[in-house]
């Protein structure tokens, strides 16, 4: 019988321990506990209500669970789900939680350099359909050391329209052209009729070393496995002796959009 106990013991101490690893793991925790409301990136609104959490600091985190536990929080009424989900962990491990999720962030940033021309789209890694809805931001900076007019084009070669909004901007225009709303074509050199929706910020006084954004909020289309952007900027000055138009990206052999001109094009699947 004593063998027998001592087996029994050494399994409840194995059973034990293994509880802990699992326990001790933040990736399984947070799998476990926060995925189904937050997402995999973190960055899913949770009950379509709450922020993405991948955009905050571990500190910011790590306050926000402590709180939740000791009921110091309750936000959109999720105060005592969130203490349930929570209450088991001891503060080292939600310290690991919380380093785990600050390095989640599915945000991505595309930046294209050309001539003292900086493009710069923030998206998403992945687009998560439940989430509804996702945030499109382009900047374009210049840095040329001159002043004159420019702008930035975001197409959706998919859509003839798209539900959204412009969430922010800081060009003295934003148009939106949806078929068959003409625009101006580089090849024909005349306007002609748009075969998918555009968006086109414009500043006709720029000055040196200032950026203009168009900040976007969009709604995630029910179909489709990949949400498709077109990008691409341009600055024009006068010297002296001519007017010179910068754009980006300027490189051969890239696509180029309705109008003629070559764009960046950005894939973003849709899980």
């Amino acid at each position: 019988m004593i063998d027998g106990e001592d087996e029994m013991k050494k399994i409840l101490v194995l059973c034990l321990l293994l509880i802990g690893v699992a326990h001790s793991d933040p990736q399984g925790i947070y799998e476990d506990r926060c995925q189904a409301c937050h997402g995999a990136y973190g960055m899913s609104y949770a009950m379509t209500k709450s922020v993405p959490i991948a955009n905050l600091t571990q500190k910011e985190i790590l306050k926000r669970l402590n709180a939740y536990k000791f009921e110091n929080r309750s936000v959109y009424g999720m105060g005592e789900l969130m203490k349930g989900q929570l209450s088991t962990y001891n503060n080292e491990e939600l310290e690991g939680v919380a380093d785990y999720i600050s390095e989640l962030s599915n945000n991505r940033v595309d930046t294209i350099v050309t001539k003292g021309l900086k493009l710069e789209i923030a998206t998403l890694k992945q687009i998560e359909r439940r989430d509804n809805y996702f945030i499109v931001e382009i900047k374009l900076t210049n840095s040329t050391w001159h002043e004159g007019a420019g702008g930035v084009t975001l197409s959706f070669p998919q859509y003839e329209k798209l539900d959204g909004k412009i969430v922010s901007k800081s060009f003295s225009s934003v148009d939106i052209f949806q078929p068959p709303k003409k625009m101006y074509n580089k090849i024909s050199k005349t306007l002609k009729k748009n075969r998918y929706l555009s968006i086109e910020g414009w500043e006709k006084t720029w000055k040196k070393n200032t950026t203009h954004f168009i900040k976007l909020k969009l709604r995630i289309p029910k179909k489709g496995e990949i949400f498709q952007l077109q990008v691409r900027g341009v600055f024009m000055y006068q010297d002296k002796k001519e007017k010179h138009e910068v754009f980006v990206p300027n490189k051969e052999g890239l696509e180029i959009d309705q109008q003629g001109y070559v764009i960046q094009s950005i894939g973003i699947p849709i899980k």
